[in-house]
């Protein structure tokens, strides 16, 4: 027994030799790799494509891929998370490092092309498709069996597909298609990617081809239904609706054999396309899927279709409400997200309501990853800001001034209510309360919370019937105890007596309140005007202005606007606002451009050419005349977005001929006039650069001398021309 054991022993050892090819040596490294190793690799590979598959991103707003690649909250440029592919990657070196038999410059371990292939596979879905492209350049170079070499190079163009090497990779698959047999069990892994290599080209109708070919070849029902989505995907994409009726009905008809996903995008699209005029069907045959308790994890995409649906109908309240609903959805993907609040803010938009634009702009914003994407929207929120700062500025003066005329008393209750709501809202948005505090005695900041404001409003009550009268319950006894573990936080009476002391009460602390309030609404006006050239909500500003006691300066400006929005309408108030500013303000640059006649000549465009003429001349350095036409041009600019760039122009111009002071005094008048102008805001900036100058004492080592003269001064133009003369002659 001991000799058998030995000789065993012996014949083992010469058998893991892998410089050995015999028998013996081929078959034990051929087993170990396949029933060992490899075999623990491609279960790794297995479980890491079920994971994928299970946590997928997908963006059904779009052609689908032919092979998922990404799970949720992944950064494609970066490697995969889920570990499997990492294991598959490493049973695949350690085949290769511990049983390859490469003898004589041949291979003589049949499992090691096997091998090569689970790593190139790995990589790939480990999404590093450059060192995956290396591992099946090895493999086709160290031609085994056709089998495993077809694979290879079927997997290499996929990865030159994820390479953007579209028409190589089509080429080299087209080329293998001609060869390959009916019976091949790669017909579908082959046509499936000739069919994503010409969507990546975008040519649906060859796309379509192979893509039939490969739904006819697979037997996988998860793979075969989603390559069927995307057929029918295409073929709505190429306007053909029969078809793609046909093929969704089909889908619909395998129930729960195919994924749910691709179920329910299969009944939501084929429904949304029996869309009849003056029927309600379809949102009927919608709003039952939605209500179904199975359907809980996909209500977000069945209110989007909803409300698409009621938009197509003019029904733009429920248009609004249904994508409301879909973003309170539990479920709700970043996709639909991102679409539901792009939709809501083009909504209000288009219907001027620019504050709700901003607010889902700024939620946009947030769901954004990309860097260009993200850049644009903050540019298009920044167009309408100025608005949106100038709303809420009206609105919160609106609120101090209602607040101050309110009696002690209704001012208490105001601030008692509002506290409580805020508290009560804090709950919701708290994200530290743990699963079982969602109810309210079950969350104890809360509870207390309760209890301060019931003993703020109600007072020390004993717990009794009738508690809540006083002449019955004034000779019992509390039993309360008062919980002060929040009262720094929370009292409600510290907390309201200084809300209350902080509300403006002095006659000029409101006064003021009511002309920054005026000053908006003409911002709004003229903004309205000129940038959205919405007459309606201009003129529904600046009469807001007239009957808001404005200053003078106020009034006769809100007067001019209206009175050009009445010209561009055309409208019998014109004469009203023209009479008005004549008889009350005969004096101003209003009525002097009134008289004159060349008013009605000047349009917007005429505007940009005298502001460019201005430009070119300050461009010249001729400031003198950037002065003269700039001053003679400004009353024809009041009102547009080119006066306050004038007015910059003519500072700027000063500055030159007088010097840093009169710069900065014309500088800062700019600043007082047009407060919210980009031109003011460049002013400001200016400013605080002359004044850190100044600060700073800089001794020039580069300048330049100005010398003064009259502007009779004969000598002015001697000089000038003797400079001219020496910068030709030095000029190189």
């Amino acid at each position: 027994m001991k000799n058998f054991t030995f000789l065993f022993l012996i014949i083992f050892i010469y058998a893991c030799s892998t410089k050995k090819d015999s028998f013996l040596n081929r078959e034990y490294h051929k087993l170990n790799s396949k029933y060992n190793v490899l075999f623990n690799g491609y279960e790794a590979l297995e479980i890491g494509k079920e994971v994928l598959y299970q946590n997928k991103t997908e963006n059904f707003y779009k052609i689908l891929e032919i092979e998922p690649i990404k799970i949720k909250n992944e950064d494609y440029e970066k490697s995969s998370l889920i570990p499997s592919f990492k294991v598959a990657e490493e049973k695949a070196v350690k085949t290769i490092q511990k049983h390859s038999m490469r003898i004589n410059g041949i291979q003589r371990n049949s499992q090691i092309a096997k091998a090569y292939l689970l790593l190139g596979k790995a990589r790939y879905y480990d999404r590093r498709f450059f060192p995956a492209m290396e591992a099946f350049n090895f493999l086709l170079e160290q031609y085994s069996n056709e089998e495993v070499f077809l694979e290879a190079k079927i997997w290499r163009e996929k990865t030159n597909l994820r390479l953007s090497n579209n028409n190589l990779a089509l080429k080299n698959l087209l080329s293998l298609s001609k060869d390959l047999k009916s019976s091949s069990k790669f017909n579908s892994l082959l046509n499936s990617s000739i069919s994503q290599g010409f969507l990546n080209l975008k040519n649906i109708d060859s796309a379509i081809v192979y893509l039939n070919k490969a739904i006819k070849t697979e037997r996988n029902l998860k793979v075969n239904s989603r390559l069927t989505f995307i057929q029918a995907q295409l073929y709505e994409n190429l306007g053909m609706k029969d078809s793609m009726k046909v093929v969704l009905a089909d889908l619909i008809d395998k129930k729960r054999r195919i994924p749910k996903g691709i179920w329910i995008q299969s009944k939501i699209k084929l429904i949304s396309y029996e869309d009849k005029k003056g029927s309600d069907k379809e949102i009927t045959k919608l709003k039952n899927l939605a209500e179904d308790i199975e359907n809980e994890n996909f209500k977000h995409f069945i209110f989007r279709t909803l409300a698409l649906l009621n938009k197509k109908k003019l029904k733009d309240s429920l248009y609004v409400n249904f994508l409301n609903q879909s973003l309170e959805s539990a479920s709700i993907d970043d996709q639909t997200r991102k679409l539901n609040f792009r939709d809501l803010a083009d909504y209000f938009f288009i219907n001027n309501n620019f504050v709700k634009t901003g607010n889902f702009l700024d939620s946009l914003i947030k769901y954004e990853s990309r860097n260009f994407n993200k850049n644009k929207l903050i540019r298009e929120k920044k167009g309408i800001q100025l608005v949106i700062d100038n709303e809420n500025l009206i609105k919160n003066i609106d609120s101090i001034i209602y607040i101050s005329n309110l009696d002690y008393e209704d001012q208490k209750l105001f601030f008692k209510t509002a506290l409580i709501k805020e508290s009560v809202s804090a709950k919701e948005n708290n994200l530290d309360f743990k699963l079982n505090e969602d109810f309210y005695f079950y969350n104890s900041r809360l509870v207390t919370l309760g209890k301060n404001y019931f003993l703020d409003y109600w007072g020390n009550r004993p717990n009794t019937d009738n508690w809540n009268n006083y002449e019955l319950i004034k000779n019992i006894k509390s039993n309360i105890k008062i919980d002060k573990g929040f009262n720094n936080d929370i009292s409600f009476s510290k907390k309201v007596d200084k809300m209350i002391k902080n509300i403006p009460k002095d006659s000029l602390e409101l006064k003021k309140l009511i002309i920054d309030k005026n000053k908006s609404y003409l911002e709004l006006g003229k903004i309205y005007k000129e940038k959205f050239k919405n007459y309606k909500l201009s003129s529904y500003n600046l009469k807001k202005l007239l009957k808001n006691n404005p200053t003078q300066i106020q009034k006769v400006d809100a007067l001019y606007q209206l009175f050009s929005i009445s010209l561009q309408r055309n409208d019998n108030e014109k004469e009203e606002y023209k009479n008005s500013i004549l008889n009350e303000f005969p004096n101003s640059i209003y009525a002097s451009i009134i008289k004159n006649k060349n008013f009605k000549n000047y349009e917007i465009s005429d505007q940009k050419k005298i502001y460019n003429r201005a430009l070119i001349l300050f461009k010249q350095q001729k400031f003198e005349e950037v002065i003269k036409s700039g001053q003679e041009s400004l009353p024809f600019l009041i009102g547009s977005e080119y006066f306050s760039k004038m007015e910059l122009l003519i500072a700027n111009s000063f500055g030159r001929i007088d010097g840093v002071k009169s710069w900065r005094n014309r500088l800062a008048q700019i600043k007082e006039k047009s407060p919210n102008s980009e031109e003011a805001k460049h002013a400001e900036k200016i400013i605080k650069m002359l004044n850190s100058k100044e600060e700073e004492k800089i001794k020039y080592l580069k300048y330049k001398w100005v010398f003064k003269f009259l502007k009779s001064d004969y000598r002015i133009e001697n000089l000038k021309i003797t400079f001219e003369d020496y910068i030709k002659k030095n000029k190189n």
